[in-house]
């Protein structure tokens, strides 16, 4: 009887184990939340560059678009737009006015579509250049026009 008992054992603790490993080596399938960036960076006219960021909550496959508007100061103008691609390839767009005073505050605006209602961004504007740096960032949902301002002393 010693000797049953004991091989029950040994096979309850191998399917055990055996269990304890498919949970722990899984596969983790597309869909899982994860977060996505989207971030086009903006050089200007008068030297500085802004960078726009989104953490997005939600895979890239669910994302529509995202939307950035940049306020510039008094005859600033981008000089270039550098889209990082991959994942938001063709899903960014930027557009940009100006304020009508020359000091340095820039404004952002970010508005993030979804097939999926109530997904989850921060949304980043980061200004650099002769004057330093300054950011500053806003969280919301899907379908928010989330509204930074960032001044530089």
């Amino acid at each position: 009887m010693t000797h049953r008992r004991f091989r029950s054992r040994r096979l309850a603790f191998a399917v055990a184990t055996a269990g304890l490993l498919g949970v722990m080596f899984a596969p983790v399938h597309a869909h899982a939340m994860q977060a996505c960036y989207s971030d086009p960076i903006v050089l200007l006219s008068n030297g500085q560059t802004v960078d726009l960021s989104a953490q997005i909550a939600d895979s890239s496959a669910d994302v529509t678009s995202v939307s950035y508007i940049l306020t510039l100061p008094t005859h600033v103008t981008p000089t270039q737009v550098v889209y990082t691609g991959g994942a938001f390839a063709g899903k960014e767009h930027f557009t940009y006015k100006n304020r009508g005073d020359t000091t340095r505050v820039y404004g952002s605006s970010t508005v993030l579509t979804t097939a999926t209602a109530g997904i989850g961004l921060t949304a980043q504007s980061r200004v650099t250049g002769v004057y330093g740096q300054a950011q500053a960032s806003a969280s919301g949902e899907a379908g928010q026009n989330l509204a930074i301002s960032v001044t530089q002393n």
